[in-house]
């Protein structure tokens, strides 16, 4: 067994549980739905958000509310550089791509009542290919304005609570169960 096999199984990866997913979760102000869950930790969820920069895009994103990575407990961060390995192999293989941007959100205290600002730190995992945009560094505008488009989607796909918001947390669901599916198979290798 090699040697981050035996890591991730001391580690005790775990998918989605069934009670994480029949409810939600606190990320920033949102309690955002645990369909959207593909991958969790003792410490962190991976999510599908509502709001994807390109395919494959999804947050990583501590249990526990805290600004800035810096601020994190070692067993935190530990949790995060795994799931960051991991799912950054798997989900490439599965976008058939050949990199990931990982791009950390961080908040200082002078974020904190600003209402654009999840204020809740978390990574970015982006699955990148050759001309997925037209320069590669065109990402960084993207996620400029990330947690602000991330609330708009939230607030006009969840909170208004209209048969439209049902129809988009199954979406969210049905592409959800899809990576935890591939993720669960993935899994497998490593142990």
């Amino acid at each position: 067994q090699s040697t981050w096999g035996s890591i991730i199984s001391k580690q005790n990866y775990e998918m989605a549980s069934s009670s994480a997913l029949s409810s939600s979760f606190k990320f920033g102000t949102m309690n955002y739905p645990g369909k959207a869950i593909i991958f969790q930790k003792q410490y962190l969820y991976g999510i599908i958000p509502l709001h994807q920069v390109l395919p494959g895009h999804v947050l990583l994103i501590p249990k526990r509310t805290v600004l800035n990575y810096k601020d994190l407990e070692p067993a935190e961060v530990f949790d995060m550089a795994l799931a960051i390995r991991f799912l950054s192999k798997e989900l490439e293989k599965f976008y058939s791509c050949t990199s990931s941007t990982i791009y950390i959100q961080n908040y200082g205290k002078e974020d904190e009542n600003n209402p654009d600002k999840i204020n809740h730190v978390y990574v970015h995992l982006i699955p990148r290919r050759k001309g997925d945009l037209k320069r590669n560094d065109d990402i960084y505008p993207l996620l400029q304005d990330y947690d602000r488009q991330l609330q708009v989607q939230y607030n006009n796909n969840i909170v208004l609570l209209s048969p439209h918001s049902q129809v988009s947390i199954e979406k969210l669901g049905l592409e959800a169960q899809k990576h935890r599916e591939y993720l669960k198979k993935a899994e497998i290798d490593y142990s």
